[in-house]
């Protein structure tokens, strides 16, 4: 039996399509996942695990069909895959460490067969007989950033023998549920985006006129944790979260180095609304956009109360991003593949991972740190080039609000650019953290002599 894609894996399979219309199943949208494991380790029990928990999440199982503009799903009934053993221990000690990197960071080119399957694939490598690094793979049309600290937290138990509570459902009952009627949505998000301006022109080293393509590169954002202090006693001070304090800062900073009072911000929304949906694995990730008029008049205490209001509604109304797209673009089919930058001017996320209780386990799986390597793809279209050097950066922080990562297309940006903002974003917090009914046009940012 086949069913149609969630909303998520279609906003996804908009994106894979988008970069290479031709043949989007062939387009590399990997989720790496990297552990280091010290002490005994059994690569035979790592794979009894391993397939244990692909018996027990039915979008490990997931086999696509008719690859086209909406393609189908269907969930095999047994996948059962190998786990290579790659022995390092042949190459010089000081340089293992950095084989095992290399290693890890080239499953971002791991391939994968929508149609046959599996969309999961894992190894091993041992450093010596008591270090190894276990690196698995997976297609992002079946997995979140949710889904890795479940994989994470099961794949731990099942190694250590531990009997896992019953699911009482799979992906496909997700996707295969009564969908709510996504005509309030469409008209909240008709109303809410229209005649938002196209572009955010943040100033850049390099003109966006003249630049085609993207390189992505990626900057260290740290906070201290005198400020993080701060922020949360902020955060508790003004009745809001955690995010809506970083999401509000990031607006007016945005609002400071552009001049723009309208300002529309995509993120992520977990999407995971009962006690069912969060213990799967599977994509369930929704775009929602925050669409926010700063007033320099007014004080960071107003412009929080605005995000707070606006972020409670955005969740409310999340809906499917390709019926959101449609109604505020008559020309989304006749386009099509069409991607969510069209929506947005600039990015925020926090990587909320779910509760992950404290049980006694045999192994413990400490994330084990990479570089991604760009895999070879075929070469974009001048309008994909186009879009994608158009792109601001994107900020991807960690849910505690210690910081996280910048990623930037260093083709328009240089990293010392890129810092600024970092450090820009760090004084507009330390400020607002003494004194919330600063005014917008007073907060801190570097002049732009400076830059």
């Amino acid at each position: 039996m086949t069913f149609p894609l969630s909303a998520p894996q279609q906003h996804m399979w908009e994106h894979l399509r988008f970069l290479n219309p031709k043949d989007p199943g062939r387009t590399w949208m990997n989720q790496v996942l990297a552990y280091r494991v010290e002490g005994p380790f059994e690569a035979a029990r790592m794979k009894t695990a391993l397939n244990a928990l692909i018996a027990r999440h039915d979008a490990l199982r997931i086999t696509f069909t008719d690859l086209g503009v909406s393609p189908r799903q269907r969930v095999l009934p047994q996948v059962t895959i190998p786990l290579p053993l790659v022995d390092l221990t042949a190459v010089p000690a000081e340089k293992r460490e950095a084989a095992a990197v290399a290693f890890a960071g080239e499953a971002d080119a791991w391939s994968f067969d929508l149609v046959n399957g599996p969309l999961i694939q894992a190894s091993v490598c041992r450093l010596d007989p008591q270090e190894h690094v276990l690196v698995v793979a997976l297609h992002h049309m079946v997995t979140d950033g949710w889904s890795a600290w479940i994989l994470r937290k099961e794949l731990a138990a099942l190694y250590s023998g531990r009997e896992l509570p019953a699911l009482t459902g799979g992906y496909q009952d997700f996707v295969t549920r009564p969908a709510k009627d996504p005509g309030k949505s469409v008209s909240y998000w008709s109303r809410q985006l229209d005649g938002a301006p196209r572009a955010l022109d943040l100033p850049t080293d390099r003109p966006r006129d003249t630049m085609e393509g993207c390189d992505y590169a990626f900057h260290a954002l740290d906070i201290d944790p005198s400020l993080t202090r701060a922020v949360v006693s902020s955060a508790r001070h003004e009745q809001v979260s955690l995010f809506v304090i970083f999401l509000s800062a990031f607006q007016a900073l945005l609002h400071r180095r552009t001049g723009s009072q309208d300002i529309v911000i995509g993120s992520i929304f977990a999407q995971r609304t009962d006690s069912a949906t969060t213990r799967l694995i599977g994509l369930f990730n929704n775009v929602v956009f925050f669409r926010t008029k700063v007033e320099p008049a007014a004080t960071f205490a107003e412009l929080v109360s605005q995000v707070s209001r606006t972020t409670r509604d955005a969740y409310a109304h999340a809906g499917p991003f390709h019926d959101i797209a449609r109604s505020l673009h008559p020309g989304f089919d006749a386009e099509r593949p069409w991607p969510a930058q069209h929506l947005y001017h600039a990015w925020l996320q926090f990587n909320v991972p779910p509760t992950i209780t404290g049980e006694k386990q045999d192994l413990h799986l400490e994330w084990f740190k990479y570089d991604l390597i760009d895999p070879v793809s075929e070469p974009l279209t001048t309008a994909q080039r186009r879009l994608l050097a158009k792109e601001n950066p994107s900020f991807e922080l960690r849910a505690n609000g210690t910081g996280g990562i910048i990623q930037y297309n260093s083709r328009l940006f240089d990293e010392d650019t890129i810092a600024g903002l970092a450090r820009d974003l760090v004084e507009i917090l330390l400020a607002v953290t003494k004194d919330v009914t600063i005014r917008i046009a007073d907060l801190p940012v570097t002049p732009v002599e400076d830059r």
